[in-house]
């Protein structure tokens, strides 16, 4: 049995393997990017969103960048504008708010000793509640 989960693991990831070529680029640049789009799959695999959902917050996302230039990191932030729309939503969070809790991590990360855990100051937990 665990022969076979490990076969069936293996060829469900194939499509997301870098290529074997040394010669090729890799499928994402950044681990962000894959990460990003793993959200927005996880989402939609547990029926918390629609893929229609998925599909009009990108594009809605792909227009609001449309003046930015046509290019990978652009796509990719479009990306993670929808997922983060797509949160707010179902959070029943407003932009104000997610701002505010991604400012408060950013400071909390800022301050941070490096190889210390991010830990919000009290006051900002209240926002992650």
């Amino acid at each position: 049995m665990k022969g076979q989960i490990e076969s069936a693991g293996a060829s469900a990831l194939e499509p997301f393997r870098a290529s074997a070529s040394a010669h090729e680029a890799p499928v994402f640049s950044e681990a962000w990017h894959a990460q990003a789009l793993a959200v927005a799959d996880s989402l939609v695999r547990a029926n918390r969103v629609t893929p229609g959902d998925w599909s009009a917050a990108l594009g809605a996302a792909l227009e609001t960048t449309q003046a930015e230039q046509d290019d990978e990191a652009t796509y990719y932030a479009a990306v993670l504008l929808a997922v983060e729309t797509l949160g707010t939503k179902l959070d029943g969070m407003d932009t104000a708010a997610l701002e505010a809790r991604t400012e408060a991590w950013r400071a909390a990360y800022l301050s941070t000793p490096h190889g210390e855990p991010v830990q919000l100051a009290d006051d900002d937990a209240e926002l992650t509640r």
